[in-house]
């Protein structure tokens, strides 16, 4: 079928800026199930100077490019381990916070 995971993706998005020229990333899915996780890979790499280009839907261009350090970054918590609490919560009635995952988090499953 032509479907790739999206950590494929992501490592191929990752390395791109490293080529010797700007670098052209086409999926085979015209709509990619995992595109959230894509497009959370391309933000990363915003934040750290590297401005990818979205072409169409299933489509990016990474300029040649070096990556920089931002300075702080926070980093999300896992959304889908966050599951198992706010299961057990929901099964005994109980409450729980989970911090780090709300409603702005760039995670396909938060």
């Amino acid at each position: 079928k032509g479907e790739v995971s999206s950590q494929f993706v992501s490592a191929l998005l990752l390395a791109a800026p490293h080529a010797e020229s700007s670098l052209q990333v086409d999926i085979a899915e015209a709509a990619p199930t995992s595109i959230a996780y894509i497009e959370m890979t391309v933000e990363v790499m915003r934040m750290f100077g590297v401005a990818v280009e979205r072409l169409a839907v299933n489509s990016f261009k990474v300029p040649k490019a070096t990556y920089t350090t931002p300075g702080d970054v926070q980093v999300e918590c896992d959304a889908s381990s966050a599951t198992y609490p706010l299961a057990l919560a929901a099964i005994t009635g109980g409450e729980i916070t989970v911090d780090g995952v709300g409603q702005n988090s760039l995670q396909g499953d938060a």
